[in-house]
């Protein structure tokens, strides 16, 4: 049964806390403008090296591989069999960043895509009535997280009930935005038996519906 009153550990939602932060900060002085442009073209400097070496690694087992498929007189995977592999795999797209770690596992739309049997403009689609929940990263990727999906008795993929039903009440709303309403997905809710709302649609003793009333709540919030 839910709880009658609010637990003495509650703390604003995750909305109005981003709102308080944001509000809170101060524009830098030039001279932490200059350090903060110095720090970036380092860690541009440290990303390149960084990628070199993620690439480096495949290239070296493909070149190891190349000698054994020869040796077996086997054709090696195609250009486009190791693209599609690879474009099925998304990396964080920030480090040590507490809401990636909050929310990974994510798919890429080339894996989706396979899982749905549909296009890139169906996804979209399903995006924009509400049937799908998309994030998109820093550096423009798509991405989706697993969580929001489940398994049919014939293990085709769908997305779960619950996340359609409070994605569609809060996807037209004053202050919506994807990545808050995906780390609300994951974060207690007091009102909610301080379950978090995928952990409550896992249960299945309880009541559904309640999940409805929270995401209005969300959106009377947003609109404050």
């Amino acid at each position: 049964m839910p709880r009658s009153r609010v637990s003495q550990n509650w703390s604003p939602p995750v909305t109005v806390r981003f709102k308080r932060s944001v509000t809170g900060m101060q524009e830098p002085s030039p001279s932490q403008s200059k350090g903060f442009e110095k720090a970036h073209r380092g860690s541009h400097v440290q990303r390149g090296r960084l990628v070199h070496d993620t690439l480096e690694l495949p290239s070296r087992i493909a070149r190891h591989s190349a000698e054994q498929y020869a040796q077996l007189n086997v054709a090696p995977p195609t250009a486009m069999e190791v693209a599609e592999r690879f474009s099925t795999l998304v990396l964080p797209t920030s480090v040590n960043n507490p809401m990636v770690e909050l929310l990974k596992p994510f798919w890429s739309s080339a894996k989706l895509q396979q899982e749905f049997k549909a296009s890139r403009q169906a996804l979209d689609s399903r995006m924009r009535v509400g049937s799908l929940l998309g994030l998109k990263t820093g550096d423009g990727q798509l991405v989706f997280p697993a969580f929001q999906f489940i398994r049919d008795t014939k293990g085709g993929l769908k997305v779960r009930p619950g996340v359609i039903d409070m994605l569609k009440i809060v996807r037209t709303s004053e202050g919506y935005e994807p990545w808050t309403f995906a780390t609300l997905l994951r974060t207690p809710a007091p009102e909610r038996e301080d379950l978090t709302p995928i952990e409550w649609m896992r249960d299945s003793d309880q009541d559904q519906r309640a999940l409805r009333d929270l995401a209005l709540r969300w959106v009377h919030e947003w609109s404050r």
